[in-house]
Formats: structure tokens, sequence, C-alpha cells
């Protein structure tokens, strides 16, 4: 079996995964998600962002009272309110 290689320890070309270089000598993270996403909330708290998961978030967010059906006190209703 001349010229045939039964184990290999790297790609012959390194490929990059997500924008992460891969030569296959050892395990990757990769910086951020293929493709971007859009993460909502719906409901009386409203709001999204779009990310491609590459570092932290903060989502902008609406409160609309005229959603909310049977609120208690277990929730804060509302900056400054205590629960």
């Amino acid at each position: 079996m001349s010229g045939i290689t039964k184990y290999a320890d790297r790609l012959l070309t390194a490929r990059k995964i997500n924008g992460t270089s891969f030569d296959g000598t050892r395990d990757i993270t990769t910086a951020y998600w293929g493709t971007t996403r859009t993460i909502s909330l719906t409901g009386a708290i409203t709001g999204s962002v779009s990310t491609n998961g590459g570092g932290n978030i903060t989502i902008n967010t609406t409160y609309d009272t005229g959603n909310i059906t049977n609120l208690d006190n277990r929730y804060v209703k509302k900056a400054g309110d205590t629960m």
C-alpha cells in the first residue's frame, strides 16, 4: 500500500469555520456565528437586537402597560417599585 496514508496530522489545506482558521490540529472556538441572528422579545416587554455571536449584546426594551394581564405583586411593575 505504498503512497496511502492511514492517518493525517492536519488538513492538506486549512479552512475557515465561521471566520476561525482550522487545520485539524487543534480544537477551535469560532469567533462568531456564520449567520447574523435577530433576538426578539414580544408581549408586554418588546425589543430586538441583531448579533453575529461575536460579543455581548444589550436589548433596548419597551414596556407596554396595555398589554399586561394578571399582573400581581410578585413582579416589579416599573422603575423604582419594590417587590
